[in-house]
C-alpha cells in the first residue's frame, strides 16, 4: 500500500492567526507562530524595492536554541559591513548593520547580532536531483540566534533584492530614514526607508 509522505516534517501550528492584505501595489502578511513550545509574532511588508521583516514577542520554553533564519543561498562575495567573509567560514558571530550576498542586500535598522556562514553544504536534501547532491558549493547562511528559552525577543531587517553592496551600504547610512516612515507591530516601532506607514494588529 503506498505511503503518504505529504505531511512528513510538518508541525501543527496552535493558532489560526494568519492574515495578508494588499492594495495591488504594496502588501503585508503576518502570523502568530505557536508550535513546539515556541511562540512569536511575525510580519512581512512588501514595497517597491524592499521587503521588511519584523518579529516580536519571541518566547520559548524548550531547551533548543531558537533561530530566525534570514536566508540560505549559494555564496557569492559575502560581505558584512563592507568586510568579506572568507570561504570556509562555518559560523561567525558578528554585530552587523548590513550584509550582502550575490545581488541581495540585508539591512538592519538597529545593529543586530547575527551568525554568518560561508562554508560548504554538508548535507543535501534527500529530494534534490543526484547531480545537485554531487555539488559541494559554498553556501551563504545568515541567522539571528535568540538563544535558549528566549523571553520577549524581537528582530527587524530589510531585504533589498537586486542591489549591489555599495547601494546596500548607502541605504543603511541614509540620514533621513527615521523620517521616512515606521512599521509598528504590537507596541514596537521599526524604522524604514519606505514613505508608507504600515501597522500590523495582533
Amino acid at each position: 500500500m503506498p505511503k503518504d509522505y505529504s505531511n512528513y516534517g510538518r508541525f501543527k501550528n496552535n493558532t489560526d492567526h494568519t492574515i495578508g492584505v494588499s492594495n495591488g501595489v504594496y502588501g503585508s502578511t503576518s502570523y502568530i507562530m505557536d508550535k513546539k513550545d515556541t511562540k512569536a509574532k511575525k510580519s512581512y511588508f512588501f514595497f517597491d524595492d524592499e521587503i521588511v521583516a519584523v518579529g516580536s514577542d519571541i518566547n520559548a520554553s524548550n531547551n533548543n536554541p531558537i533561530h530566525t533564519t534570514i536566508n540560505q543561498a549559494k555564496a557569492k562575495n559575502v560581505m558584512v559591513d563592507g568586510h568579506a567573509v572568507a570561504s570556509g567560514i562555518e559560523s561567525q558571530s558578528l554585530n552587523a548593520s548590513w550584509i550582502h550576498n550575490d545581488a541581495i542586500g540585508y539591512v538592519f535598522p538597529n545593529q543586530t547580532d547575527v551568525v554568518v556562514s560561508n562554508g560548504q553544504q554538508q548535507t543535501m536534501p534527500s529530494l534534490w536531483p543526484d547531480q545537485f547532491k554531487e555539488e559541494t558549493p559554498d553556501t551563504f547562511k545568515v541567522w539571528i540566534d535568540h538563544g535558549t528559552k528566549p523571553q520577549n525577543e524581537s528582530y527587524s531587517y530589510i531585504v533589498l533584492p537586486s542591489q549591489n553592496s555599495e547601494a546596500t551600504k548607502i541605504i543603511r547610512k541614509c540620514n533621513s530614514y527615521r523620517n521616512c516612515g515606521k512599521f509598528k507591530q504590537g507596541t514596537r516601532s521599526y524604522p524604514s526607508w519606505s514613505k508608507t506607514n504600515t501597522t500590523e494588529f495582533f
